[in-house]
């Protein structure tokens, strides 16, 4: 344990952290904070960090937590502060239970960051350093994962622990873009 500590101090390894930075949620800035954010997150790149990773929410179409599929997810509610289906909007808790019984809040989203498409992207405003990770958030489509390390209910890791772990770092940097939700 001593040597590790040691080691952290007297030869640190740094990872930086780049989260969220997709086009979905990059259409919801506006032009002079997008010219400022990624400015600053490319001065970052720039840097002399040991690692660079990026945490990008990668939902699956039928992602129960989507305004749009909330009429395929009927039978999956459990709980909803609303008292019918067509009162529930954007921004709502709804609780949700999976076939293996466990029942899970989550915020009710417009559909974004669908795997594989435009939306679920890097924007390309970001230069994307050589050797750059990637660990995708909400990839189950009964789970959330607003962590950068796991889905909410403490069930799917998303190996950046992992990651870290590997590449001997001791000193964590984050940055990005991230949204404010609601608490679940």
């Amino acid at each position: 344990m001593w040597s590790h500590c040691a080691k952290s101090i007297l030869s640190p390894k740094t990872g930086l952290v780049l989260v969220d930075l997709q086009n979905d949620h990059a259409s919801k800035l506006n032009s002079n904070t997008k010219s400022i954010l990624f400015s600053n997150l490319n001065n970052l790149t720039d840097k002399q960090f040991d690692m660079f990773l990026f945490s990008m929410d990668w939902f699956p179409k039928t992602h129960v937590s989507f305004y749009e599929n909330l009429q395929l997810n009927v039978g999956k509610m459990v709980q909803c502060s609303k008292d019918s289906l067509s009162d529930i909007e954007p921004g709502d808790v709804v609780t949700f239970k999976s076939e293996d019984d466990l029942e899970t809040n989550l915020v009710i989203r417009c559909k974004q960051c669908v795997q594989n498409t435009h939306g679920a992207a890097l924007v390309n405003h970001i230069r994307v350093p050589e050797g750059a990770y990637k660990v995708y958030k909400g990839t189950d489509d009964m789970n959330c994962s607003y962590s950068a390390f796991r889905d909410i209910s403490k069930l799917k890791d998303t190996g950046l622990v992992k990651i870290l772990s590997d590449n001997e770092i001791t000193d964590v940097y984050v940055a990005g873009q991230i949204s404010l939700v609601k608490n679940v």
